[in-house]
């Protein structure tokens, strides 16, 4: 089953910051704040296509769900935005 997604609500992407030691927490860097879904995994999926490294470490932030933290998950919000792209 596919998840609808509101793909013109706003959204916060952000890259994971690996931490320097084992105690320290994986931060959290702002790439780009209050910009639309289809926008966030445009910008993780054409953008950063040459940086596997930057992908896989990309957050998005919802106001309306849970954070979107799997590579997979953006691929398919991504091949959603690209179906429903207005003509």
């Amino acid at each position: 089953m596919t998840k609808a997604y509101d793909l013109d609500g706003l959204v916060d992407l952000l890259s994971k910051k690996s931490a320097a030691t084992e105690d320290d927490v994986d931060t959290l860097v702002p790439v780009a704040t209050r910009l639309p879904l289809r926008d966030a995994v445009r910008i993780v999926i054409e953008d950063w296509d040459d940086d596997r490294l930057r992908k896989v470490s990309a957050v998005i932030l919802r106001d309306a769900g849970p954070a979107i933290q799997s590579l997979d998950e953006i691929k398919s919000i991504y091949q959603q935005a690209k179906a429903n792209r207005p003509t």
